[in-house]
């Protein structure tokens, strides 16, 4: 999400957002920044924070007259709106400066834990989609005990393209089976990263599928 402020005639674009998406569009050079940020990321969301990054760019104000007619022609368009609305942010959205990172505690609400787990007690299979990082998503699936400590198995999803994604399902399909084959009770968890699976829901159903329905409680972060 980007806002765009003049003051002082000087034009300038904020932008916040998770890290995986701020980062990837950042102006190059700023290693060292990104380095401690992510540092401090990973503590935030080690303590169950939710994250996000600041960044911002300043603009040309020739060019950004010149895009904010663009702008207004791709949120009038009768054809194609979203997709040529979403061409023109991505255009002004890149080339970031990093600003930082913060971090709030989001605490559940009363008798959300103590429900969760008479859910779980009743054999009812719980997905939890969070939006947070994975590291944050895990507290958070302890705090509401949708995660405990007797369950038999904690599967993480966590590669960062498909083609692992899909590796890694493979390898827990396996483990499910052997773990059945002991009639072990599906005392399980997946959390998986949630920017892959719409291509597994899309061209690797059954495998997807197989693996979330084996499991007792789905975290997607």
């Amino acid at each position: 999400m980007s806002v765009i402020l003049k003051k002082d005639g000087k034009i300038r674009l904020f932008c916040k957002g998770a890290d995986s998406i701020i980062y990837e569009r950042l102006k190059e050079g700023q290693d060292s920044l990104k380095y401690h940020t992510q540092e401090h990321l990973d503590r935030f969301a080690g303590d169950g924070l939710r994250t996000l990054c600041l960044a911002y760019k300043d603009l040309d104000e020739e060019y950004f007259l010149d895009w904010k007619g663009r702008h207004h022609e791709a949120a009038v368009s009768l054809e194609r709106r979203e997709e040529k609305l979403d061409e023109i942010y991505e255009e002004i959205e890149k080339n970031l400066i990093l600003l930082g990172a913060t971090a709030i505690e989001d605490k559940l609400q009363d008798g959300v834990p103590q429900t969760i787990a008479n859910l779980a007690v009743a054999g009812m299979k719980i997905w939890v989609l969070t939006g947070d990082k994975q590291e944050t998503a895990i507290n958070i699936g302890y705090s509401c005990q949708l995660l405990t400590d007797d369950m038999l198995e904690v599967f993480i999803i966590d590669a960062h393209n498909a083609s692992d994604v899909e590796d890694q399902l493979r390898k827990y399909r396996e483990e499910i089976r052997n773990i059945t084959a002991t009639k072990q009770p599906q005392t399980n968890l997946s959390v998986v990263t949630f920017r892959y699976v719409y291509y597994l829901l899309v061209f690797k159903s059954n495998l997807f599928w197989y693996v979330l329905y084996s499991c007792v409680s789905l975290c997607l972060s």
